[in-house]
C-alpha cells in the first residue's frame, strides 16, 4: 500500500509539473461532486421530505400492547435507514466518478489509485455508519422512547395493591397466589412478594364482597448474599423486621380500621373509626393504644354533599409524655384551615378493564393552577392506555397490562426540555413526580377524605376508589 501511495503521489506531481496546475483542482472536484449529487438526487429529495415530516418528535411511538417493546414511529425509522443507504450510495457513486476521472488522465498508476480509494472509501463509510448509528441511538433514547417513572399494580376491583418505590423500576410480583374460598362466595385471598434493593416485602389481601377486609405487609431486610441468591424458603423461616396488619370492618353507617404495627419487639395498635351520628354528620375518631391514658380523639366531623365536604371540626392532635411533660408527637390538620373541601374539579367516567367497569379519571380542571386532561384509549372496548396532559401537552402515558390478579399500569413520562428531549427523571425533585414515591402509605390511611395524594404536582388517582371513611361502600 505504501508503494501504491508513492506511485500515485509521483504521478500527481508529474501532472502538476507538466500542466502547471493540480490534478485535483477545485473545478474538477466540483464537477465530480455535481455528478454525484445529480446521480443521487432522488435519494436527497426523499430524505428532505421525510425530514420535514419528522422534524418534531412524535408522541405516538410506544406500543400500547407491550409496554417493554418499543415500536419506532415509521417515518423516523425510514429516515435513518435512508440516511444510511444514502451515504453508502453516495460513497459508491463518488468512488466511481473519481476513479474514472483519474483513469482518463493517469491510467499508468490507475490500479494503485484504485487500491488507495477502496481503502479510503471503506474507512469513510465505516466511520459514517458509526456516527449514524450513534445518532440513531441518541435520537431514539432522548426523543422517541419515554422513560419509565414507575408502575402500579391493581386488583380486578380497582384497589391499588403495590406501587414501585424506586424511580425508573417496575419489579415483578413473586410467589403470586390467588386463593378462592370454596365455602364463601366472593371471598378471595391474594398473596405476592416484591424483591427490591435490600429488602423483600410480602403482601396479603383478603377480600369479601369485592372489599378488602384484611391486608398485611411484612418486610424482611436482606444482606447482599441473600439478595443475590434469593431463596424464599429461607426467608419464610425468619421473623420479619417490620410487619403491619390492617383489619377493616364495614358496618352500616360505621367503618372501623384496626392496625397492628410490629417492629422488632415493639407492638403498637391504632384504630380509626368513622361513624354517622344522629345529626347526619360523619365523625372520624383516632385511638392510639400505646398509652393507656390516650383515649379516642375526634379528628374531625363533616357533612358530605354531592360535590363538597363541609368540615364542622378540624384538629390538632398532640401527645404529651406525662412524666417529662414533653411533646411526643403532633399531628396537625391536613386540611389547612379549610371549611369547605370542593370535590367537583375531578371528573371520572366509566370504562371497561378486563370485563370489570372502573371509574377512570377523565379531566382535572384547574388543579394547582394547571388544567389537566385525560384521554382514555381503548381496543375492543377494553382500556389500553390513558394519556395525561397538562394544558394540552402530553406529560404521561399510562399503559395498562392485564395479569393474574388484575392489571399493571406502567407510568411513562413524556415531559420534555426546551430542546425537545425527554427530561431525565432521575434529575427531578420528589415533588415533581406524578406517580413515583407518591403512593407510599402512612399510619394515617383513609384520613385524607379528599382522596388526594397530597402532592403539589398532578392531582387525583387514575382510578377512583371510594374512601371508606365517607361510608359509601
Amino acid at each position: 500500500m505504501i508503494k501504491d501511495f508513492k506511485k500515485v503521489k509521483d504521478d500527481l506531481k508529474n501532472y502538476y509539473i507538466n500542466n502547471n496546475k493540480k490534478f485535483w483542482n477545485r473545478q474538477r472536484m466540483n464537477q465530480i461532486i455535481k455528478k454525484t449529487l445529480n446521480k443521487t438526487k432522488y435519494f436527497w429529495l426523499l430524505i428532505i421530505i421525510l425530514l420535514i415530516l419528522t422534524i418534531k418528535p412524535d408522541d405516538k411511538i410506544l406500543s400500547s400492547k407491550f409496554s417493554f417493546i418499543y415500536t419506532i414511529y415509521a417515518p423516523q425509522l425510514i429516515l435513518f435507514l435512508l440516511f444510511t443507504s444514502l451515504f453508502v450510495v453516495v460513497a459508491l457513486v463518488f468512488f466511481t466518478y473519481i476513479t474514472d476521472e483519474y483513469n482518463n488522465y493517469l491510467s499508468r498508476t490507475y490500479k494503485s489509485f484504485l487500491k488507495i480509494m477502496k481503502l479510503f472509501i471503506s474507512f469513510s463509510v465505516l466511520a459514517l455508519l458509526i456516527l449514524i448509528a450513534n445518532a440513531q441511538v441518541y435520537y431514539i433514547n432522548n426523543l422517541l422512547i419515554p422513560p419509565l417513572e414507575s408502575c402500579t399494580y391493581y386488583d380486578f376491583y380497582g384497589h391499588e395493591l403495590f406501587a414501585s418505590e424506586k424511580i425508573g423500576e417496575c419489579p415483578a410480583l413473586r410467589n403470586l397466589e390467588v386463593i378462592y374460598d370454596v365455602e364463601v362466595f366472593d371471598k378471595v385471598t391474594i398473596k405476592f412478594g416484591v424483591l427490591m434493593s435490600n429488602k423483600y416485602t410480602s403482601y396479603e389481601y383478603v377480600y369479601d364482597d369485592k372489599k378488602i377486609v384484611k391486608q398485611s405487609k411484612s418486610i424482611y431486610e436482606l444482606i447482599k448474599n441473600e439478595y443475590d441468591n434469593f431463596n424464599l424458603e429461607v426467608i419464610n423461616y425468619r421473623k420479619p423486621n417490620r410487619e403491619t396488619i390492617i383489619v377493616d370492618i364495614y358496618n352500616e353507617n360505621e367503618f372501623i380500621s384496626q392496625r397492628i404495627s410490629i417492629t422488632g419487639n415493639t407492638k403498637t395498635n391504632t384504630e380509626i373509626v368513622s361513624r354517622l351520628n344522629d345529626n347526619n354528620e360523619i365523625v372520624v375518631t383516632f385511638d392510639d393504644h400505646i398509652y393507656d391514658e390516650f383515649l379516642p380523639v375526634e379528628l374531625y366531623r363533616f357533612i358530605k354533599s354531592e360535590n363538597q365536604i363541609k368540615l364542622d371540626h378540624q384538629y390538632t392532635l398532640t401527645k404529651v409524655d406525662n412524666e417529662s411533660n414533653t411533646m411526643i408527637e403532633k399531628y396537625d390538620s391536613i386540611f389547612y384551615d379549610q371549611a369547605i373541601i370542593n370535590l367537583s374539579f375531578a371528573e371520572y367516567n366509566y370504562f371497561r378493564v378486563e370485563d370489570e367497569i372502573f371509574p377512570i379519571l377523565s379531566s382535572l380542571t384547574n388543579y394547582n393552577g394547571v388544567n389537566y386532561q385525560y384521554r382514555v384509549n381503548s381496543i375492543n372496548e377494553d382500556v389500553d392506555y390513558i394519556d395525561q396532559k397538562a394544558n394540552n401537552t402530553l406529560i404521561y402515558r399510562n399503559i395498562i397490562e392485564n395479569n393474574e390478579i388484575g392489571f399493571r399500569v406502567m407510568h411513562y413520562s413524556y415531559r420534555r426540555d426546551k430542546k425537545g428531549k425527554f427530561i431525565n427523571i432521575n434529575t427531578l425533585n420528589q415533588d415533581d413526580y406524578c406517580y413515583a414515591n407518591n403512593y407510599l402509605k402512612t399510619d394515617f390511611d383513609y384520613i385524607d377524605i379528599t382522596n388526594s395524594r397530597n402532592i403539589t404536582f398532578c392531582g387525583e388517582n387514575l382510578f377512583y376508589t371510594i374512601n371508606p371513611i365517607l361510608l359509601e361502600y
